[in-house]
C-alpha cells in the first residue's frame, strides 16, 4: 500500500527519489513473502490426495468471487472518481481482463498457483522447486515475458509459493528460531545485499533478482515473527483482504487530489522536500485505516459479500454447509 502511495505521487511528478529507492528495496520482499506465506498455509488444499472439489468449490470460489467482484467495482469507481481510459475499461475490455488482469492480478495468480500445486502434488519437490526457480530467473531476465502483471507474476513468483508448500518446515523452523537480534541480522544482510549489488550494477544479471527475493522471504519471515508480538498488527494481519482490495480506490484519487490542491503551491517552497517525504505516509495511513474499517464494517453488516461469497454459494459449490464470513 505504501508502495502504491509512493508510486502515485511519483507518477504525478511529486515523488521522492529516496522513497522510490526504498520502495524498490521492499519490492524484493513484498510479493515473494505474500506468495511464500500463501504456500505455507496451502498445504492441506494442495497435498497429494487432497479433494479437488474442496479446492475448487471452496478456495478458488473465494478467490474468484473477490477477484471478479472487485474488478467490476474498481472499474465503476474509477469511471466516476478518476475517469481515464486506463482506469475505466469498457465492457469488452473488462471481460478480456478476466484472464489478462491488471488490478487484482495477485488473486488471479494465486488461484493459478493453487491449481498448479495440486496438479503437481506427486512430483518430486526438487523438480518442482528447481523448475519454478528457473522460470523465475528467466522471467526476471525477460527471456520469458507476457507483458501482463498476472502471467508475468506467475512466472516470477511461482517458486516462492512452491517453497511455501514444499519447504514449509524450513520456513516454520526459521520462524521458530527467530529472535529480535537474529531478525535484525537477517534483515540487515538482505538490505546490504541489495545495496551492494545495486552499487555494483549487477542487479540485472540473471538470477540476482530471484536471489534477492529469496533473501527477502527470509527477512520477511523474521520480521513477521517480531511483528506478531503486536496485537494490533495481528488484527491487521487477519484482515488483509479488504486492505489489499480497497486501498487503491483511495490511494490513486487521494494522490491526485493532494497534488492538485497543494502541489503547485509547494513548487520551490522550502518545505517541498519535506512534503514529498511525508505525504505518501499520510495517504498510506488514511488508505489503511479506511480500507480496514470497510472490511470490519462489511463483516458485521449485510455487506459481508464484498469480501466473501455468500454462504449459500459456497455450500452449493463445495457440497457442505459453510459458516457465514468464511474467507
Amino acid at each position: 500500500m505504501l508502495h502504491h502511495a509512493i508510486g502515485a505521487f511519483d507518477d504525478l511528478g511529486f515523488g521522492s527519489p529516496v522513497l522510490v529507492e526504498a520502495s524498490e528495496l521492499v519490492r524484493t520482499m513484498r510479493m515473494p513473502l505474500f506468495f511464500a506465506l500463501a504456500g505455507l498455509v496451502a498445504t492441506s488444499w494442495v497435498a497429494p490426495g487432497a479433494s479437488w472439489r474442496r479446492l475448487v468449490g471452496t478456495k478458488l470460489v473465494v478467490l474468484g468471487w473477490a477477484y471478479v467482484l472487485w474488478m467490476v467495482l474498481r472499474a465503476a469507481w474509477f469511471g466516476v472518481v478518476l475517469p481515464s481510459p486506463r482506469q475505466s475499461p469498457g465492457p469488452a475490455e473488462l471481460v478480456e481482463r478476466l484472464w489478462l488482469p491488471e488490478a487484482g492480478w495477485f488473486l488471479f495468480t494465486l488461484g493459478v498457483f493453487f491449481l498448479a500445486a495440486r496438479a503437481t502434488a506427486r512430483a518430486p519437490s526438487w523438480l518442482v522447486i528447481g523448475t519454478t526457480i528457473a522460470l523465475s530467473v528467466a522471467a526476471y531476465a525477460a527471456w520469458l515475458r507476457t507483458d501482463n502483471p498476472a502471467w508475468d507474476g506467475a512466472l516470477r513468483y511461482a517458486c516462492f509459493f512452491v517453497i511455501g508448500v514444499r519447504a514449509r518446515h524450513h520456513l516454520v523452523g526459521l520462524g521458530e528460531r527467530t529472535t529480535p537480534r537474529r531478525a535484525t541480522a537477517v534483515v540487515g544482510l538482505w538490505a546490504a545485499a541489495w545495496i551492494v549489488l545495486d552499487l555494483a550494477g549487477v542487479r540485472s544479471v540473471p538470477g540476482v533478482h530471484t536471489g534477492l527475493r529469496l533473501g527477502g522471504v527470509a527477512a520477511g519471515v523474521c520480521l513477521a515473527v517480531v511483528c506478531a508480538r503486536s496485537e494490533l498488527l495481528r488484527r491487521l494481519g487477519r484482515a488483509t483482504l479488504p486492505v489489499y482490495l480497497a486501498h487503491q480506490l483511495i490511494v490513486l484519487p487521494g494522490a491526485a487530489l493532494v497534488v492538485g490542491a497543494v502541489g503547485l503551491d509547494l513548487t520551490g517552497h522550502p518545505l517541498a522536500g519535506l512534503a514529498v517525504l511525508v505525504l505518501p505516509f499520510g495517504l498510506f495511513a488514511l488508505a489503511l485505516t479506511a480500507s480496514w474499517a470497510l472490511g470490519e464494517w462489511a463483516a458485521r453488516s449485510r455487506f459481508a459479500w464484498l469480501f466473501a461469497p455468500p454462504p449459500a454459494l459456497l455450500a452449493a459449490t463445495s457440497g457442505r454447509r459453510v459458516p457465514s464470513g468464511v474467507r
